[in-house]
């Protein structure tokens, strides 16, 4: 149209007012193409905005359904990275790349007829140059993936060690490293920043290697239009182009090369992607720690049950086989502690006990039912977990002990766990899932009695009564405002709040002193036998070094080399 305008008006001297009609339909055209690459944008970005909230639920899904050992593989700097970064780098493969693919296998071919039509030439032209710009695409794009994996890499490496650093803040400054780990991260940031500068080296060498080559291929139609409206040139139709013809063909020229150097400059976001793509796919692999039961088991323990491991095999990568034919029997309402060296597998132990890890042989009883047959609900009411580093949120104390309980019903599981394994062995987490609670045939009482219980077993009372604020003080990110014994204590009181009949220990008491370490495991055993003498006993198993929890405890065995045997004391 805007070709026979200007045909109109120069070559057929026509006046305005005979254009009028033709200008508006021009207008309406720009009008319409913009309104609708409006709507394109709209489109893809809420399609590409729904693709990655589903993906993140996937892969948070796959996450917890992997468990602890994931974590303890990957870091949680990387898992973050996956769950945030990465997702987030596949945004302009779905909003740009993908539409723009689309649009090449549609755009060009249509003004290739179009330019047929009106020159054979013309449209052999852009024929023969259209390929070399995909091609060059191509080559280009190859190398950009393998830099872009290796900037996604360094991210990864970076947030792992930035979030490790952070979470052990406090320890630095106590040993005076700050300003090394200050130097090592600046060490990996100036890693990611080359990284990064490479990937843009790359984008900005190829947008123009493919932006010099449409130049030199409109050119060269422009001389051959030009030449051929002089009359030098006779070849092919040259002879039959007129300024309609030779314009509708110069106009369509750059709109021909367009989409293919927009999907050009899109291929960085495709080997983005692709590179993103690696970490998200290792995530949405990973196994679960413990499938779901086919036939769930029709009833689970309601009291202190005995815990049965036989002829257990566990092997775990990089580590080699762990266990093999482990056998061990935990008598219902027994105090057992498990020692051993660092790394011996105390803490696999504990969670083949507490379902967070599948042995590859052997059965697992919980009270005479196999664990494989509990899910993952059920298994959250039967056992209770305390790990080394109680986990605290931003929240005030009470929050903190209620995290995750029902407030209309106390029968009902906290959902959450009671602390975080600082990553020796297996560097198990504590997730748990929400449930009621085992005891469904106790009276139900209200919460703020429940709280009340759990905070006197816990031991907590003495120290809630010197806050002026008492359960509503507010807690900073991980226990900020509160010694290492008195979250712990907070801990305790978050698993007694809802008695379950298994309860896992695992190194409660590190890096206490020796009083905070003793009156723990007095409140533990005043605890323990307050849930006796109410007929809901617990059987204990704790991984411990600690001399103290040696003698709490009714029995103690010795992990090495895979082998249990009995502590004379």
């Amino acid at each position: 149209m805007l070709a026979w305008v200007i045909a109109a008006a120069v070559i057929d001297a026509r006046d305005l007012a005979a254009l009028w009609l033709p200008l508006l339909g021009l207008l309406a055209v720009f009008t319409a193409r913009a309104l609708l690459g409006g709507l394109r944008g709209t489109l893809t970005a809420r399609a590409s905005g729904e693709v990655r909230q589903q993906l993140r639920s996937e892969l948070f899904a796959r996450m917890l359904d992997a468990g602890p050992l994931l974590k303890g593989r990957l870091g949680t700097g990387s898992l973050t990275t996956v769950l945030v970064e990465q997702v987030e780098s596949l945004d302009p493969h779905y909003s740009r790349f993908l539409p723009q693919m689309a649009t090449v296998t549609v755009v060009p071919a249509a003004i290739l007829v179009a330019v047929f039509w009106a020159n054979w030439l013309a449209g052999a032209l852009l024929l023969i140059t259209a390929p070399l710009i995909p091609a060059f695409m191509i080559l280009i794009g190859m190398g950009a993936q393998q830099v872009v994996r290796d900037q996604q890499q360094a991210l990864g490496r970076l947030s792992g060690l930035f979030f490790d650093r952070l979470r052990g803040l406090d320890t630095l400054r106590r040993f005076g490293a700050e300003q090394r780990e200050s130097r090592r991260i600046a060490t990996f940031a100036e890693d990611f920043r080359a990284r990064t500068m490479r990937v843009l080296r790359v984008a900005f060498l190829s947008s123009a290697v493919l932006e010099f080559f449409s130049a030199i291929a409109i050119a060269t139609l422009a001389i051959y239009i030009g030449l051929g409206l002089l009359g030098f040139i006779e070849l092919g139709p040259a002879e039959s182009l007129t300024l309609f013809s030779g314009l509708f063909i110069l106009l369509l020229a750059p709109e021909f090369y367009n989409p293919l150097r927009t999907l050009a400059q899109h291929w960085h976001d495709r080997a983005g992607a692709l590179a993103a793509a690696e970490g998200i796919r290792e995530v949405l692999a990973a196994p679960p720690a413990r499938p779901e039961p086919a036939r769930p088991a029709a009833e689970i323990p309601t009291r202190a049950c005995p815990v049965r491991l036989r002829g257990v095999r566990v092997t775990l990568p990089g580590r080699g086989t762990l266990f093999e034919g482990l056998d061990l029997d935990v008598p219902a309402g027994e105090k057992l502690v498990v020692s051993g060296a660092s790394g011996c597998g105390k803490s696999t132990l504990l969670s083949l006990a507490g379902g967070f890890l599948e042995p590859d042989e052997g059965e697992i009883l919980l009270g005479g039912a196999p664990l494989a047959a509990l899910t993952r609900n059920q298994l959250s009411r039967v056992r209770g977990y305390l790990g080394q580093q109680p986990f605290l949120y931003a929240a005030s104390i009470r929050d903190n002990i209620l995290l995750g309980h029902d407030d209309d019903d106390t029968g009902h599981d906290t959902g959450h766990d009671t602390g975080h394994d600082t990553g020796h062995d297996t560097g198990h987490d504590t997730g748990h899932d929400a449930g009621d609670d085992a005891g469904h045939d106790a009276p139900q009482e209200t919460e703020a009695a429940a709280l009340q219980r759990a905070i006197a077993l816990a031991g907590l009372d003495r120290f809630l009564a010197t806050l002026p604020q008492g359960l509503d003080t507010p807690l900073g990110q991980d226990g900020l405002g509160v010694s290492g014994g008195q979250a712990r204590r907070i801990a305790l009181a978050r698993v007694l709040l809802v008695p379950r009949p298994l309860l896992l220990l695992d190194e409660p008491t590190a890096s206490l002193d020796a009083d905070t370490e003793q009156k723990f495991w007095a409140d533990l055993d005043r605890a323990l036998e307050a849930r006796a003498t109410a007929g809901r006993p617990m059987t204990v198993i704790c991984a411990s070094h600690s001399a103290l929890a040696l003698r709490w405890a009714d029995r103690a065995l010795l992990l090495r080399d895979g082998r249990l045997r009995e502590i004379e004391r």
